[in-house]
């Protein structure tokens, strides 16, 4: 079983080259960013290392 912190964790997401943290988003970029897909380049090339 893994330990659990319970402290507040801040996250950033890249944003047209720089860091920024989404505690600081609007309701509308926030929906955005929950709506994004993350892909595998290698696995999408068909590539396995």
């Amino acid at each position: 079983m893994s330990e659990v912190c319970n402290e507040k964790c801040e996250v950033f997401s890249r944003i047209t080259g720089y860091l920024r943290p989404l505690n600081n988003w609007n309701e509308g970029k926030k929906s955005e960013y929950a709506e994004r897909k993350t892909y595998n380049v290698k696995k999408a090339l068909g590539k396995s290392s």
